[in-house]
């Protein structure tokens, strides 16, 4: 695989701010206090956008998701 197919291969794993704001049905203001408040997955900026690794986000979503067992 050459250099520029990794590439593309990386950024096929990463999420804009925007894409996981729609994904939950909030506000990209939203997204953003609850990244500075620390309670987003880590987030990688490229000039003005802010992108999250899709696996970061998944497992961050299956460590919120309920059970339904109550404790």
């Amino acid at each position: 695989m050459t250099d520029r197919e990794q590439q593309k291969e990386q950024l096929k794993q990463l999420i804009r701010e925007s894409r996981v704001a729609e994904r939950w049905s909030k506000s990209r203001r939203t997204i953003q206090r609850w990244r500075a408040s620390g309670k987003m997955p880590r987030h990688i900026r490229i000039g003005s956008t802010v992108f999250y690794l899709i696996d970061d986000i998944i497992a961050h979503e299956d460590a919120l998701t309920s059970t339904g067992k109550e404790d």
